[in-house]
């Protein structure tokens, strides 16, 4: 009987903890009279207060920095990883910019995505494994924000109110500063120097030089500075490009040699012999095609001087929900401003999957191999990469049209 009533006590203490905390909390000023996130917090996400809550840690915008409950009183706690079995935010992470609000126009998250990892990656280190962080943020699409908090290894919970959405992450293990790392790096590091596209291009002309036993001959098309063709030339291959910009065929020159580089009119035939190259490379070029005719041409040009065509497109369609697909179209819209084209048009260029490969058979061209690249968080936009052999058998008939009318969007 003694063991049952202690029991019985101690589960009652428990029951009572985590009314002490949202009570400490409500009476400090600073904290939910200040941060209207905290408060949604205790109202809409009662969830959140396990019955053998030990610490919590309250993280504020600087410079108020922190605060800390130890069974349901104030005191000064560390840090330190693996501490705390609650996390909440009071600001912090709207503060560093965890903000997306596309019908505002907010694009805040996108601008900082490297810090915001390593702020996310540090609250959810600070967490015991099993222990729950919860984030009251602007949120439009929520499961773009909510993507930032699933890069760990968290369950992630969201319950969308408005203003601001809930975010609630659980620790299914210890988060280390290695796993961080490793998430920076996949999420930014190999988007911003174009590796994870550059892996995918290597891997199909590794086989390539495998069948050819010879130095390849790579024509870049659209390949703007020549950047890009420094990566093939290291592989050993012999690369020319063909570039519609002035300035950036003047770079290339740098790069490449005058005897490599060709600046032509985005519409006129290439000028290069039927058969000169093994691959040609179309690596997000035919959106950037403003008519029609024109892209009939660039597609019947690479078949006739290339044995294999290699492209490289958006499809925002292609993101995994709904409000990610809306994300990726504004991503993509925007896209076009630096080069002086109107979204509202250029757009249309951006066709779904079943579009592109009837435009490939239109021009010859046979799909050997198509592969899906999701979008990261510092470029939400996935794309497909075609791989493509010349065939010969189906060709446009001249005056038909293989396009869609326009871009749906999701």
């Amino acid at each position: 009987m003694a063991v049952a009533f202690a029991s019985t006590t101690q589960q009652t203490r428990q029951q009572r903890w985590p009314v002490r905390y949202a009570c400490a909390l409500r009476r400090r000023d600073d904290v939910c009279a200040r941060c209207p996130a905290v408060r949604q917090l205790l109202d809409e996400a009662p969830s959140l207060w396990p019955p053998d809550l030990d610490t919590v840690l309250i993280r504020r915008a600087p410079p108020s920095s922190f605060l800390a409950l130890a069974r349901g009183k104030w005191r000064r706690l560390p840090r330190a990883a693996g501490l705390h079995n609650l996390i909440l935010d009071a600001g912090e992470l709207v503060a560093s910019g965890f903000v997306m609000q596309l019908s505002a126009f907010r694009w805040d998250a996108l601008g900082c995505v490297e810090a915001l990892l390593w702020l996310i990656g540090g609250i959810l280190a600070a967490l015991q494994p099993g222990g729950t962080a919860a984030a009251a943020v602007v949120a439009e699409p929520s499961d773009y924000l909510a993507s930032f908090v699933r890069a760990f290894p968290v369950d992630v919970h969201v319950l969308n109110s408005s203003p601001r959405a809930v975010v609630i992450a659980t620790a299914k293990e210890a988060i280390t500063v290695q796993q961080i790392e490793s998430v920076v790096r996949r999420e930014v590091t190999e988007e911003r120097s174009h590796g994870r596209y550059a892996d995918i291009l290597r891997n199909a002309l590794s086989g390539t030089v495998a069948q050819e036993q010879r130095p390849l001959r790579l024509l870049d098309v659209g390949g703007g500075d020549g950047h890009m063709a420094e990566w093939w030339t290291d592989m050993g291959c012999d690369v020319h490009l063909l570039e519609v910009d002035a300035d950036c065929a003047k770079a290339a020159v740098a790069r490449l040699g005058q005897e490599r580089v060709a600046l032509h009119d985005g519409s006129s035939a290439w000028p290069y012999a039927d058969g000169s190259f093994d691959v040609c490379l179309l690596l997000f070029v035919l959106h950037h095609i403003g008519e029609e005719r024109d892209l009939q041409r660039t597609l019947a040009e690479a078949a006739r001087v290339s044995r294999r065509v290699f492209v490289l497109e958006d499809q925002p369609r292609h993101a995994e929900s709904a409000g990610l697909a809306k994300l990726a179209v504004a991503v993509t819209a925007e896209h076009f401003r630096p080069f002086g084209q109107d979204p509202a048009k250029y757009l249309r260029n951006i066709r779904p999957d079943d579009t592109w490969r009837a435009l490939f058979r239109a021009a010859g061209l046979h799909l050997q191999r198509a592969v899906e690249i999701p979008g990261t968080l510092q470029h939400p936009v996935p794309h497909t990469f075609y791989e493509l052999r010349v065939d010969g058998k189906e060709k446009l008939r001249p005056g038909a049209s293989a396009l869609t009318p326009s871009y749906d969007e999701p």
